[in-house]
């Protein structure tokens, strides 16, 4: 609960936060109705929402990329990855986004995984991730075949998310299961990569999701205890991590408690009427991720 108010509030500048905000705000909206003053924040973060995909539209280059800095020339590939992450999941939600900002964004994530534009091991894996959240009836399996038999030169962040998005497209089995293997081990030591935002922090929350998204025999019940035990721990500090380790602990840690039985929670439940249209337009996309509360 103290983490998802750290992304939305913090004072973002840059598009890595920015569309870590409009991240958490739509793929989480109906955690928001548990939290203080409920009405007041929800109007504000729509607000920002909206204002988020203002930017973005007003930034986005010709060839469909983002700067990393709004009102910059130079396409960044992460952040125009997350950037189509949050316009996706934004209008899941319900918004509209500013006028052929979606194909835009599309249309240059297509071009990182088809190897059609420079773009690293992460991106490309980062970007089939994304393209895969969403149900378009596009064929992405020559590109998962391609990235799969390249993986050794991947970090562990990119074969999870590699993991994943062959279990989104239903593709692979077994390969997923080697995916999950190879990164069944202790986090290895790193310093922090400005290029991708990777961490040690940001790099177990991925595994966590991985784990739990797909489910192998080997996730027995005391793992996934353990690993939401771990997740809840980490999230104690959410006030001294980045925007990045905030957003994938959040959506390991809600992956995991959204296919239990969720406790009955100690403060007082949100009445009907708080509950805002956008929370319930949610609740099928979010039950894909296995994130309903």
């Amino acid at each position: 609960m103290s983490g998802l108010p750290v992304i939305l509030e913090y004072p973002h500048g840059c598009f890595e936060q920015i569309s870590t905000k409009l991240l958490g705000y739509s793929l989480l909206a109906n955690v928001l109705a548990y939290l203080p003053d409920f009405q007041q924040r929800d109007a504000e973060y729509r607000a920002t929402l909206e204002r988020g995909m203002k930017q973005y539209a007003d930034s986005v280059q010709e060839d469909g990329t983002l700067p990393y800095w709004p009102g910059g020339n130079t396409g960044n590939g992460f952040v125009t990855c997350q950037a189509l992450w949050s316009v996706n999941e934004s209008v899941k939600a319900g918004f509209e986004p500013p006028s052929d900002l979606q194909e835009k964004l599309a249309g240059a994530v297509k071009k990182m995984v088809k190897g059609q534009v420079p773009a690293s091991r992460f991106q490309k894996c980062f970007a089939l991730f994304v393209l895969t959240q969403s149900n378009n009836g596009d064929d992405y399996k020559n590109e998962s075949q391609e990235l799969y038999l390249h993986r050794n030169e991947g970090s562990d962040e990119d074969r999870a998310l590699l993991a994943i998005a062959l279990h989104q497209q239903n593709i692979m089995a077994h390969e997923q299961q080697q995916l999950l293997r190879e990164i069944d081990k202790p986090i290895k030591e790193r310093a922090f990569n400005p290029a991708t935002f990777s961490s040690m922090t940001r790099a177990e929350a991925m595994r966590a999701f991985a784990f739990n998204m797909i489910a192998p025999p080997t996730w027995t019940k005391q793992r996934k205890q353990q690993a939401r035990d771990r997740m809840s721990k980490l999230m104690d500090d959410a006030g001294s991590l980045s925007t990045q380790e905030n957003l994938w602990l959040l959506l390991a840690f809600t992956s995991m408690i959204g296919a239990e039985t969720t406790p009955e929670l100690h403060a007082a439940q949100p009445a009907a009427a708080v509950v805002s249209k956008m929370a319930d337009r949610l609740r099928g996309s979010i039950t894909k991720w296995r994130m309903i509360l």
